[in-house]
């Protein structure tokens, strides 16, 4: 089928679906009974977000041909997301959403569900701030009260922006419902809220937030009835992340999750945010009124449990607020029952999971700005390893990790935790060298151990004080283990994990290379290296030093060449033992004069049986000339035997032992002596004797092997 014919069977098939839709809908869409209800989102918006692929242009512009056909207008777009808000008859919200969904070019579109703050009415029977008692702040608040770098985003009804409890204390906010006008509390929960996570404290007047000296970032993303939607909440979340929150407190939510909450959440995550939210208010028969459908119905945002803080709520008796939801999603606990905090031109209490939450997010706040260096991942983990572990042992439903506690929060951070060493950076490979560690918050002193076992089985103290680094120097030859521990008044942290070092044998000192009388032959010695259990000499051409072999490895620390070819000669020598190589020596040369006397030509040796018996041949250079013929069980004859001196130019070898043996010869005239020839090698593998016979024709078939 070709794709002209197949683009026109895909316009009538849309064709044929907008004729069903808008030509057959009555003026009520009828709903089934899976679907949404009407009151779950706001009614007339639709959320849509378009694909911004090439490829899917062509559906792109359908997709707004179907919204302008509904008589859909588009009201505005979050930049940050690339998900546009529009406005769309009423009643008609899902069916809409229904047919661009079946476009590939659109990514979703889906209904502006309703969130809520989450909050109970107010009780004024229960005690004042009777929290901070519960959850040890006064001992928090001895060891920090916050720090005005650190910004925690109220996400909710906005803030009264001229309570004396918030003065000097708030940032430029946003207001997501008309950005035009500031984020003016018109309700009071947000400023409930607000103060529970960071009014001033110790100021003389009101209440004591989390955080006193924190900065409050308000976000307006709920109307004067406590309510807004889905696009407004994830436009706040864009809009602190975007300007500096660190923490942002969302005390609302709905039951209905949507893509455009989810990746706004996912947007503040993946930069850094610590996001707090109430697990909600569905955990008993009062249900209905906090908008669920059905007893601990999840709640979203804080069910979105891989990026967001779920908080349940918690009565001053330890007890989980009967209207607190429990569930899977449940991360923490905070008081939430008769809290007193911050409204709008006064002071009140309040009920929810929208109190217990800026508890968490307040705690959030002391913990970093006691340590600004930890991870969110570590607030995370300080908040529910220092929790009380209320309820079943460990995590469960009710509680999740815990009710926070907040003096032992702080707490954890004054107990000190393990220096990290640093990679020890030795490159000369030798026994001096520094060895450095991180600083640990309250630590007045460090204790560095050394072994050479890693296990520390017999450690020696290398080093104690105030010093984050110390010199070592004079270690021997071997591998040297590491570890560090800081202390105080109050005791020592763990051991930190070990950093090693090896230190090699120092490079040798290559003597002044001394020439023999023997043509070709000349000595090199070198100088020993402590701990060094052998050496290596390496030889090259003076011009191709990158293609050097190995000519000597040994415990001597001298070598004689002999045999060696006229040329220019570069070596240098290393030490070594168990730990391996040291440093290579520096270079010495040595030049090897043309002989006047060519060297003789050593023939290949045959003897393809391998046994005692063969001939070595080498070509004659001059009459009347004398040969010496050299014997070595190693190419570079460090130990050669003469074998032959004469006149002849082959040896007749029988009753060789078994090995690999090589062999040179050179000449001898008046006028002098010929360099070495080539080298040559036989294998010698048994003792097995051939009648002649057999073995002229065995050396016949080996020559026709070798091509001959």
């Amino acid at each position: 089928m070709s794709y002209r014919v197949r683009d026109l069977l895909r316009w009538l098939l849309l064709g044929s679906l907008l004729w069903v839709l808008l030509g057959s809908r009555t003026t009520q869409a009828v709903r089934s009974d899976n679907a949404t209800p009407p009151g779950a989102y706001h009614a007339g918006e639709l959320l849509v977000r378009f694909e911004s692929a090439t490829v899917q242009v062509q559906d792109e512009a359908r997709g707004r041909q179907i919204l302008r056909q509904y008589g859909a207008q588009q009201v505005e777009t979050l930049v940050a997301l690339q998900v546009e808000r529009w406005r769309v008859p009423e009643g008609l919200e899902q069916e809409i959403a229904e047919a661009l969904s079946a476009l590939s070019g659109v990514v979703y579109a889906e209904p502006n569900y309703r969130v809520r703050a989450l909050a109970a009415p107010n009780d004024p029977l229960y005690g004042q701030q009777w929290a901070h008692a519960k959850i040890g702040s006064e001992g928090a608040w001895a060891l920090s009260t916050g720090s005005n770098t650190l910004i925690i985003a109220v996400l909710d009804t906005g803030v009264d922006l001229i309570h004396p409890e918030f003065h000097g204390k708030l940032t430029p906010g946003y207001n997501a419902l008309d950005s035009t006008d500031p984020p003016q509390d018109n309700h009071g929960h947000g400023t409930h809220v607000a103060g529970i996570a960071g009014a001033l404290g110790n100021n003389g007047i009101g209440v004591a937030g989390m955080a006193w000296q924190a900065r409050i970032m308000p976000v307006k993303v709920l109307g004067g009835g406590g309510e807004g939607g889905h696009y407004q909440v994830a436009a706040g979340i864009t809009y602190a992340a975007d300007h500096g929150a660190q923490i942002i407190n969302l005390s609302l939510g709905g039951p209905d999750g949507s893509s455009t909450l989810h990746n706004a959440v996912r947007y503040a995550y993946n930069r850094g945010v610590l996001i707090i939210a109430a697990a909600g208010n569905c955990g008993d028969g009062n249900y209905r009124t906090n908008g669920c459908d059905h007893e601990n119905q999840p709640v979203y945002p804080a069910a979105y449990a891989d990026e967001v803080l779920a908080v349940a709520s918690t009565n001053s008796s330890d007890g989980v607020a009967s209207s607190s939801n429990r569930g899977k999603y449940v991360d923490l606990a905070a008081p939430g029952v008769s809290i007193l905090s911050t409204l709008p031109n006064g002071y009140g209490t309040g009920s929810g999971t929208s109190q217990a939450a800026p508890h968490v997010a307040g705690l959030a706040a002391l913990l970093w700005s006691m340590d600004p260096s930890l991870t969110r991942e570590q607030v995370n983990n300080v908040l529910k390893d220092t929790a009380v572990d209320l309820g079943p042992s460990g995590w469960d439903p009710d509680y999740g990790h815990g009710r926070i506690n907040a003096g032992a929060a702080l707490e954890r951070l004054v107990s000190l935790i393990p220096p990290t060493l640093d990679p020890i950076h030795n490159a000369a490979q030798d026994g001096d060298y520094w060895v450095t560690w991180s600083s640990v918050p309250y630590a007045t002193r460090y204790r560095l151990q050394e072994d050479t076992d890693p296990a520390f089985e017999s450690p020696t103290l290398r080093y104690e004080g105030s010093s984050t680094q110390a010199m070592v120097t004079g270690r021997p030859v071997g591998t040297w283990h590491y570890r560090v521990q800081a202390y105080n008044a109050a005791g020592n942290s763990a051991w930190s994990a070990s950093e090693s070092t090896t230190v090699r044998p120092a490079a040798p000192t290559l003597y002044e290379i001394v020439a023999d009388i023997e043509p070709g032959a000349y000595r090199l010695s070198w100088s020993s290296s402590t701990g060094a259990t052998g050496y290596r000499l390496l030889e090259a051409p003076s011009d191709a030093s990158d293609s050097a072999v190995v000519r000597y490895a040994g415990p001597d620390t001298s070598y004689r060449v002999t045999g060696q070819p006229a040329g220019v000669w570069a070596y240098q020598v290393e030490a070594y033992n168990q730990a391996g190589a040291g440093d290579l020596s520096e270079t010495r040369t040595f030049s090897v004069s043309t002989s006047p006397i060519a060297a003789p030509t050593l023939d290949n040796i045959d003897n393809f049986d391998g046994n005692r018996i063969y001939t070595v041949t080498w070509t004659p250079v001059i009459t009347d000339a004398t040969y010496t013929l050299e014997l070595s069980a190693t190419p570079w004859f460090e130990a050669p035997i003469v074998v032959y001196s004469g006149p002849a130019t082959h040896l007749a070898v029988t009753g060789q032992p078994a090995g690999l043996w090589h062999y040179r010869v050179r000449a001898h005239t008046p006028e002098g002596s010929s360099p070495w020839s080539n080298t040559r090698f036989v294998a010698v593998t048994g003792h097995v004797y051939l009648p002649t016979v057999i073995r002229a024709a065995s050396a016949v078939v080996g020559q026709v092997a070798l091509g001959r």
